[in-house]
């Protein structure tokens, strides 16, 4: 059922371009919120009826689809936004990527739900979407603070990222050298058996 729902979100993406192509905001803003609802919807049904193999890279895909398909649906809706914002746009998208490609190398995922600075990001640009499709107009402001919070994201992303490699690659040195020292270890003390043994052995009596 989560999986269903998952799939139902990803193909609201092309209907959110087509109905932005239209025209339509304010029917843009109707199937982002229906969007969204999916989204809350298979993460509870999947957290109490357990997560199929393939639900997290479902859910992780449609999110993207669907927000790839709102800039899309908001530039044509917007097309001022492009004109004056192009470069730190470019800049955030740039940034967002690197964030993704880092959180997919470290965790096999395109977003890692446990930073909070992702959910925050998500939760501004929403904001903005759905504010500029049911007004019909952008704020700047909205836009900025959004592009900046996903900035912040994505550089915790890469950090987090960095980390968990860093910390495999210790477990991984640590997990090797014990071995090494422990079989030393076990060569000395056995040698020095031995040489006890043959001491003992020499300065023993003869009967």
């Amino acid at each position: 059922m989560a999986d269903a729902l998952s799939m139902l979100r990803l193909l609201l993406a092309p209907a959110i371009v087509w109905v932005g192509a239209a025209g339509q905001s304010r029917l843009v803003a109707v199937l982002l919120v229906a969007a969204a609802f999916t989204d809350v919807l298979d993460g509870r049904l999947a957290r109490r009826l357990g997560p199929s193999t393939a639900g997290a890279h479902l859910d992780a895909a449609a999110d993207l689809a669907v927000m790839v398909a709102t800039a899309v649906a908001i530039g044509l809706l917007q097309p001022a936004i492009l004109a004056e914002l192009s470069a730190f746009l470019a800049v955030v998208a740039c940034l967002y990527a690197a964030g993704a490609a880092a959180t997919w190398w470290s965790r096999h995922r395109l977003v890692d739900p446990k930073l909070v600075t992702a959910k925050l990001a998500g939760a501004c640009l929403y904001g903005f979407a759905l504010w500029t499709l049911a007004t019909g107009d952008y704020e700047p402001v909205l836009l900025t603070a959004a592009g900046l919070a996903v900035v912040v994201a994505a550089l915790n992303a890469i950090v987090a990222a960095v980390s968990i490699h860093s910390k495999a690659t210790a477990r991984s040195s640590r997990s090797h050298a014990p071995h090494h020292e422990n079989g030393v270890s076990k060569s000395t003390a056995a040698s020095a058996s031995i040489a006890t043994s043959s001491s003992h052995a020499a300065t023993k009596p003869l009967p």
